[in-house]
């Protein structure tokens, strides 16, 4: 299995601004507006923690994206091609299936439990379920460019990376929680 990247940073303001910048879909916004997006997009998923359990372990975790009309199944195997996936989000079955092996290597990266990076892992692919099933819509908060076929405009902007950068706040939350709650146990 591919190890992970030593500058992968955890769901982050940083690892937001990662994806917005990385992604071809966003070049016309230029840096600063890329910046914008990811920052906005990042917050926007932050706020919508309060779906999440005060709890910050998979079982309460998992519990509320069922409670939301998400799946869950889990994979020990690796993902395709050598690419390391934690988690991944189907829309035609609702289901969010996990990559244990992947999410005990994230755990080791981030210096938490499995347990802790599961709960992490299921925040993030629960959010892709909000917005798949509208219960959500980062893209409303901007007014991204419009795209035109045969010069007629069809419609705006909806890079990927933009759902990952919100995915990435919603995510956050937990890891803010597990944070401090072993602050307090320390």
């Amino acid at each position: 299995m591919t190890g992970l990247p030593e500058s992968l940073p955890p769901p982050s303001p940083a690892l937001a601004a990662m994806e917005v910048e990385a992604d071809p879909a966003c070049a016309r916004l230029g840096p600063l507006g890329r910046q914008e997006v990811a920052a906005r997009a990042f917050a926007y998923g932050a706020a919508r923690g309060h779906l999440l359990p005060e709890r910050p372990c998979a079982r309460a975790v998992s519990a509320a994206a069922r409670d939301l009309g998400a799946g869950i199944r889990r994979s020990g195997r690796a993902a395709p091609a050598g690419v390391l996936f934690f988690g991944d989000y189907s829309e035609k079955d609702h289901m969010i299936t996990l990559y244990t092996d992947a999410i005990g290597q994230y755990a080791r990266h981030l210096r938490i439990t499995a347990d802790e990076a599961e709960a992490v892992t299921v925040a993030h692919e629960l959010f892709h379920h909000l917005e798949a099933t509208g219960q959500s819509d980062v893209y409303a908060e901007f007014a991204l460019p419009r795209f035109a076929l045969a010069g007629r405009p069809v419609g705006r902007l909806r890079p990927r990376s933009v759902a990952e950068a919100a995915a990435h706040g919603f995510a956050s939350v937990i890891l803010e929680r597990t944070h401090h709650r072993n602050e307090r146990e320390g």
